[in-house]
């Protein structure tokens, strides 16, 4: 099982056309996962859903002429990941575009349910790269020949029977999939494709080099597109929810993390150094808040004491500066007046610079 829910935030919105086959794309510079943007769940796919895999549990004949476990995923079929690792299903829960684009398909189809495409162009991607989401419910939020930006709303995974509400979704490397299996006539015919392959492997059906890709690995690791970060959530500060646990952080650097929850409180402790006869000002910055959340930010004594604080409104920058002519363990503190994300990080940075004596 693989459990993908985290990466860093850049949008780049511009506006194209695109028709399918012959797409002009808004940019998009930076990939995060079809699901979780605005919630505190994690997804993923269980290994026989996975990308490249044959599932045994699949049984009745299809359009390729052999038994559907015998035929290899194209996407990525993803659940809620319960606590125990269980697959939970999410009818209901939102689907947002993994990159900024522009949707080039977004019909009435039984898949079951509806899907979209998106295209997405970048200079730092060898090709244009389709995005493939399956498994809607109608209405959608989105048209052909809308502009999207990543982690804008697409729709809803539809409610499916026997407990298999799911989102199947691909990367991809052409956009019109309702010719590519020659030798399978009865397959054709939908520009989403069939979402499986046969006897091809996915990367390289239909070719090589105009193929499937595991969206997985694509999402998480791609070169030139990801941006130095966790590529998985894994909030390296953590346990730091308390004044006693605070994790520990060096003056003059900038750091990234995550409030992730409703309920998450970040502390962190460092160190000033008062020589005798001297004094230091503490500067405290928080900024790149995620759209739509507030957090604030407080400095406080090595006493627990809480010297100073900073609530801006909206996800405007905070800072607070500090003078002092005391030595010891102080605490920043960053929590959330409104909202969190566990897809986009914060950014924070303590100085403790010489001040003059007062």
């Amino acid at each position: 099982m693989r459990i993908l829910v985290t990466s860093l935030l850049i949008m780049i919105a511009l506006i194209s056309t695109a028709s399918i086959g012959q797409s002009q794309s808004a940019i998009s510079s930076i990939f995060t996962p079809p699901l979780g943007y605005r919630d505190d769940y994690d997804y993923g796919a269980p290994t026989y859903a996975d990308y490249g895999t044959k599932n045994e549990n699949l049984i009745g004949g299809s359009c390729f002429g052999v038994p559907w476990k015998e035929l290899y995923h194209a996407g990525e079929d993803w659940f809620r990941i319960g606590e125990n690792g269980e697959n939970i299903p999410i009818p209901g829960a939102e689907v947002t575009a993994v990159a900024d684009g522009t949707v080039i398909w977004a019909q009435p189809i039984n898949y079951p349910g509806r899907v979209v495409v998106v295209s997405h162009t970048d200079p730092l991607l060898p090709q244009t790269t389709y995005s493939v989401y399956s498994h809607l419910t109608d209405p959608l939020d989105v048209q052909a020949g809308d502009s999207v930006l990543r982690g804008q709303k697409l729709g809803t995974v539809l409610y499916q029977i026997n407990n298999n509400s799911h989102l199947h979704w691909e990367i991809r490397y052409f956009a019109d999939g309702s010719n590519i299996y020659p030798n399978y006539p009865n397959c054709n015919g939908s520009v989403p494709g069939r979402g499986y392959t046969y006897p091809e492997h996915p990367d390289n059906f239909p070719s090589a080099t105009a193929g499937y890709t595991d969206p997985f690995t694509f999402v998480t690791n791609r070169a030139g597109v990801f941006l130095p970060h966790l590529m998985r959530y894994e909030d390296t500060f953590e346990p730091n929810d308390s004044f006693n646990t605070a994790a520990s952080v060096n003056s003059g650097v900038w750091y990234q993390s995550y409030i992730s929850s409703s309920g998450d409180n970040d502390w962190y402790t460092f160190s000033v150094t008062v020589p005798s006869g001297s004094a230091r000002n503490i500067d405290l910055y928080l900024q790149s808040i995620p759209p739509g959340t507030n957090y604030n930010l407080e400095l406080y004594s090595p006493a627990n004491q809480l010297l100073r604080s900073s609530n801006q409104p909206s996800n405007n920058s905070e800072f607070i500066r500090y003078y002092t002519t005391s030595s010891g363990a102080y605490r920043m503190r960053v929590y959330s007046a409104s909202g969190f994300s566990h897809i986009d990080s914060y950014d924070f940075r303590v100085d403790v610079l010489s001040a003059p004596t007062q």
